[in-house]
């Protein structure tokens, strides 16, 4: 269980996340407040902080968006961003 002093505590996004996320249009400047999700409470930065995902939080609003979408049967409009041999390829916030 982790304390957090007023629902609140300092993290760490690992920089291939925020390079990610920059490059989705995501920007966000140091000290900023967000929600993200732990990624463990047994892995901490070298500094002692917990390592946050912002990406694993929007992947989670994504997967709930889809099964909502799919339940009132609703057509979704995406861009595919790779093809292979079995067809195309999207990405939503890294779930392909």
């Amino acid at each position: 269980m982790i304390s957090c002093e007023n629902n609140s505590f300092v993290g760490v996004i690992m920089t291939k996340e925020l390079r990610d996320l920059e490059r989705s249009g995501t920007i966000m400047a140091p000290g900023s407040e967000i929600e993200a999700e732990i990624m463990s409470t047994d892995v901490m930065h070298e500094e002692g902080y917990y390592i946050v995902s912002v990406t694993r939080l929007l992947q989670h609003g994504v997967w709930e968006s889809l099964k909502a979408t799919n339940e009132k049967d609703e057509i979704i409009t995406v861009i595919p961003t790779e093809a292979n041999l079995g067809g195309l390829l999207i990405d939503m916030h890294g779930i392909k």
